[in-house]
């Protein structure tokens, strides 16, 4: 008979996440640890998470899609200091921006 539960590592490997991320899952209510020794998840649960992931979007690339969020808010607050810098400079010529 096959096993049919996944071990914390497995799960991370399987997902293509740390094992911390696996355990965050797990307190977001997304996956749920079986009540046996160790720490083990149903097969059939951690199935069923990958496929609504594949339906709508896995941890990875939710994690891909916030560092590039990140890095937007960035080049964004680089940008309005760059404009802040022109006006100021601007103001300083006595010309001013529309």
């Amino acid at each position: 008979m096959a096993c049919r539960t996944f071990s914390t590592a497995e799960v991370a490997t399987l997902f293509g996440i740390s094992a911390d991320s696996v355990r965050k899952m797990e307190q977001d209510g997304i996956l749920r640890r079986l009540k046996v020794p160790g720490i083990r998840y149903s097969r059939s649960e951690v199935y069923a998470v990958l496929r609504e992931g594949a339906e709508t979007c896995t941890v990875a690339s939710v994690r891909r899609l916030e560092e590039k969020i990140r890095m937007k808010d960035a080049e964004i607050e680089r940008l309005r200091g760059a404009l802040r810098t022109i006006e100021e400079e601007a103001r300083r010529q006595g010309g001013g921006i529309a």
